[in-house]
This record gives C-alpha cells, structure tokens and sequence, in this order.
C-alpha cells in the first residue's frame, strides 16, 4: 500500500511511520506487516486490536540514494522498489539487489505498482510492465510485456506512468495515469493489452482501481478519475459483456485498423474496392460508419468518408481506392439503444495489388547447323545452368535496340526437334527462350 507521498505516522503513539505498508504470512512467523520507511524496511508481528506495532530492526535495501517506491510481500518473500532498482528480503535478514539493469534509468515511478497475479510478480519499470517467475532462492526470470516495449505502445497524448494494478481471475489490469493528458485503464490477457475504458477529458488521472464482487449480481469495478469515485458495471458470471443482456454501452465507440500494405508486398500498387464487414444488431439507429485513410494521411487526423455499415450479418462499402500503397479504416459504431450495441466480427478488404511490372520475351532460336555437335550443347548447358541458379544475364544486340543491355531471368529452354540429319544436311530444332526483365 503506497501511502500517497512523503512520511506518515499511524498508531496511538504516532512514533511509527512509513512511507508503504504491505501485509502478508510468513512461512514460520504467521501474519507481519512490513513497512518501508526511506531506504529501510522492517516488520511488526500483528498484535491485538488496539495495540502499536513493534518494528525490528531496519534493512537497508541498497544505497542511500534513493528512498523505496513500493514494497509487497510475495511467494513468502518481500520485494521492495526503489528509482534505481529493486530488491528482495528472504529470512527476514537481508536484502539482495534483483539487478533489474535500470540503474542507469532511475525514475520516481519505478516499482510503483506491482501485484501478484497467476502465480506471476508483476511491477512497472516507468512506463512498461515486467512479469517476474521465480523458481527458487535467486533464480527467476525477468519478462517484459509492454506497454512500450514488448507490445504496441499507447498514442501521444494517451502514454504515461503505470500507477496501479489489478488481478481479476485470467485478466491483469493496469491503470495508466496520463498526466495532462487522457488517462486510461488497460487489460492484459496474456496475449495482448486492450483498454477498457478511457478518463472522461484530459487531465482527469487515474490512479487507483478495485473490482468489488458482488454476489448475486453484476460485479462493479472502480476508479478513481480527476478525484471522482467512478463505477463500471461489469456482466453477471462472464467477462464478455455481449453475452449479458442486462449490460448497457455507451452510445458511441470507434475502432481504427493498424496500416494496412501487404507486408512483404507493400511496395506494390493496390486497389481496394471495397471494405466488407460481418456483424450482429445492426438496424435503423444502430450502424458503423466507414473512414479510410491511404498512403501518407495514413496514422494522422485526416479521413475520408466511405459511408457505413447498416444492416446485418453482412455490409459492404465502396471506397474505390486505386494506386495507393497502404491504407487503414476507421469504424464509428453508433447505437440508440443502450442495451443493444453494434457487433463488429469481422472487417475484409476487398481488392488486389499489382504483381511487379516485368518485360518478357520470347524468342524462338533455330540451331540448324550442327545441333548436336559440342558447341550448342554447350550452349544448352549454360542456358540451363543460368535458369537454375541467380546468374546475371545480360543481352547484347545490335539489332533489337529494346533488348541491348537489358539483364534477364533464364527460363528453362524448351527444345523442339524439327528435322533429323539426313544425307549431307544437319539436324535442325527450334529452341523457345524465355526471357524475363530482372
């Protein structure tokens, strides 16, 4: 428990003090309260209702540089934050440096939050989250898994410090307090980060969350936003609020696609016809409009206008976008009615990109004189050595200027017997080349 900033006294003497306080149970010792005071911890046994808690002896945890951020008590084992690191406390004895390697990146907001969730230690390191696995005594693993880092980071203006976090069953929520500007509050399923709700204006910071179980009925969850105690209604029994009837959405959400290019194609020209979507509820009052961007208005405020999705289970709409390189889309999703919201299963371009522009020629080479002597198979072989491997071919011709210095692919030849040898004549063949414009 981070109580706020600066030194509190608690207890009827007011002689202790502490700047975090965390409680847990010892494997030997039961029930202690740890406090982290400067750059100390310690811990009190739990004594009656009533009754000051009696501190033992401080343990440094490091330099004096830095006063402690955060400490937790997990596996048996307290861990303890500091700007430039963080630290661990076996046997209540000693502190050992984790060697976390940010040292050199010391920030206030180090160790901030941190929880136990899944077995797994999660805390943050600035703006991302560090997922800790411990296995014995000093031997653990260190991963990080985003936001910034190891995932995609949040939009300017939305990016900022990890303040608290949240285990709800399978899902770790992490709050981000934005500062100036839209705080949010992220989950990370294992697989990826999503926002389930945004601050409602900029400057309104959220630093703490609780989800409240609530038997017999939906659970609420949380959050402090700018100062006020804000709730969400979460479903009955479930976590996707699509299957509860009785869950009610906002009016308006807005979903935009990453760039789309092809990958690996994303040079070639493209043309995209059309978007179709695939989706549930769509009705008068209830649609998702169509905005797309194309090359480089890609990821800034500029949309177009493609129209929208209104009915359902399949709509289409015609952007009619030709030789662009990427594009992305922006779906607006809009409902009268509280209780019923657009479904978006699926959104699939519709359109092709070009293959690369190539010349090919195809010459049809008569060997009349001598077609099975050394040097044309000579020949041959080379053709079929260049067709098989990366070999630079380039033409010389005076007469057809459009092929001189041209470099070409080899295709393998294709060899047409026309006339056998017969008395004082030579074998004749047609050789097809195929020659293709690297």
């Amino acid at each position: 428990m981070q109580l706020s900033s600066g030194t509190h006294a608690f207890g009827d003497s007011g002689t202790n003090k502490a700047n975090c306080l965390t409680i847990g149970r010892h494997l030997e010792n039961g029930p202690q309260i740890w406090r982290g005071l400067a750059n100390d911890a310690s811990f009190a046994t739990v004594t009656d209702y009533g009754t000051d808690l009696t501190f033992g002896t401080d343990i440094p945890l490091g330099d004096t540089n830095y006063d402690i951020t955060n400490i937790l008590l997990h596996n048996s084992k307290l861990y303890g934050w500091k700007a430039d690191g963080g630290h661990s406390i076996m046997a209540d004895t000693i502190a050992t440096d984790l060697e976390y390697g940010i040292k050199n990146i010391p920030d206030s907001n180090n160790g901030l939050a941190a929880i136990s969730h899944q077995k797994f230690l999660y805390f943050n390191i600035m703006f991302s989250t560090e997922q800790e696995f411990s296995s014995g005594y000093n031997d653990s693993t260190l991963t990080d898994i985003g936001q910034g880092w190891s995932n995609p980071a949040l939009p300017d203006g939305k990016e900022g410090y990890i303040s608290c976090y949240e285990s709800y069953i399978a899902w770790l929520f992490a709050s981000i307090d934005a500062g100036s500007g839209t705080s949010s509050i992220q989950i990370f399923d294992g697989y990826g980060w999503h926002e389930i709700l945004s601050a409602y204006g900029a400057g309104k910071r959220i630093r703490e969350m609780k989800m409240q179980p609530c038997e017999g009925t939906r659970n609420r969850f949380w959050y402090d936003c700018g100062g006020d105690l804000l709730y969400q209604v979460w479903p009955k029994n479930k976590a996707n609020p699509l299957y509860d009837s009785g869950v009610a959405y906002h009016h308006e959400a807005v979903i935009t696609s990453a760039a789309i290019d092809m990958g690996t194609a994303a040079k070639l020209s493209k043309y995209i016809k059309q978007l179709v979507g695939f989706t549930k509820n769509l009705t008068p009052g209830i649609y998702a409009a169509v905005g797309y961007q194309v090359d480089d208005k890609v990821g800034t405020t500029s949309w177009k206008q493609g129209g929208a999705f209104t009915h359902s289970p399949e709509d289409r709409v015609d952007l009619d976008a030709d030789q662009i390189g990427r594009f992305a889309y922006r779906l607006i999703l809009n409902t009268n009615d509280e209780n019923t919201p657009p479904d978006i299963q699926g959104v699939i371009p519709s359109g092709f990109a070009r293959s690369p522009f190539k010349l090919v020629w195809n010459l049809r080479v008569t060997a009349g004189i001598g077609y099975g002597s050394e040097e044309v198979i000579e020949t041959l072989g080379w053709l079929y050595r260049a067709a098989e491997k990366a070999v630079k071919v380039t033409i010389s011709s005076e007469k057809y200027s459009q092929l001189n210095g041209k470099t070409v692919i080899v295709v393998p030849p294709d060899i047409q017997p026309t006339a056998g040898e017969t008395l004082g004549k030579n074998e004749k063949a047609v050789i097809n080349l195929k020659l293709i414009e690297a």
